[in-house]
């Protein structure tokens, strides 16, 4: 898997509302070196775990990714220094030996370890082995015909049109992460890269 279908599918995840012809026209900002654009399109129906880990401190914004259904758990990684422009990403992805989601989405528990790499270099970046339990602890929204996007300045611009289901908790285990939602949706993205 690309390293730009890891990207997409794990900030598809975590968009925010807003219409999508807003979007569409407004775009995201070239990025500063002018770098490529890639677009990619991608359709999803199923369970899906989603959770992500955010800092900022000074200049160094932090990020921790996690996106998981039934034949695939992703992993990101990511420092950006926003003084400099110096980025790191170490990224992996494995078929996890544990997916249980109860009914109503109340709980799930995720079993894999994951190969890692630096998504610069390809080199290794070790393993990460995790055991994560997802706790619901919001009611269960139905979403019909949501639309969303995720703007990344200079960087990424998600577009998400979804249908279903969605539950708000923590994942907690090897990594707690700081927002978590499970879902069981149908969606189609478009993705745009600035690369």
């Amino acid at each position: 898997m690309t390293r730009h279908r890891w990207i997409h599918r794990l900030l598809r995840s975590f968009l925010t509302m807003l219409p999508l012809t807003a979007l569409l026209l407004l775009g995201a900002p070239p990025a500063a070196n002018s770098a490529p654009t890639e677009i990619f399109t991608r359709h999803v129906q199923g369970l899906t775990l989603s959770a992500r880990n955010y800092t900022q401190d000074g200049c160094i914004n932090s990020s921790e990714f996690l996106l998981a259904d039934r034949t695939e758990v992703i992993y990101v990684s990511s420092s950006v220094n926003t003084c400099t422009g110096e980025r790191t990403e170490i990224t992996g992805s494995a078929v996890p030996t544990v997916f249980k989601v109860t009914s109503r989405l109340g709980s799930a528990h995720i079993v894999a370890t994951i190969p890692l790499s630096d998504a610069s270099t390809g080199a290794s970046a070790g393993e990460l082995t995790i055991d994560e339990t997802f706790t619901a602890t919001r009611p269960a929204d139905r979403v019909y015909n949501g639309h969303s996007h995720f703007l990344l300045p200079g960087i990424a611009v998600v577009v998400d049109n979804f249908s279903g289901t969605t539950r708000q908790g923590v994942l907690t285990g090897t990594i707690d992460f700081d927002f978590a939602v499970l879902a069981n949706v149908t969606d189609m993205s478009v993705s745009v890269f600035h690369f």
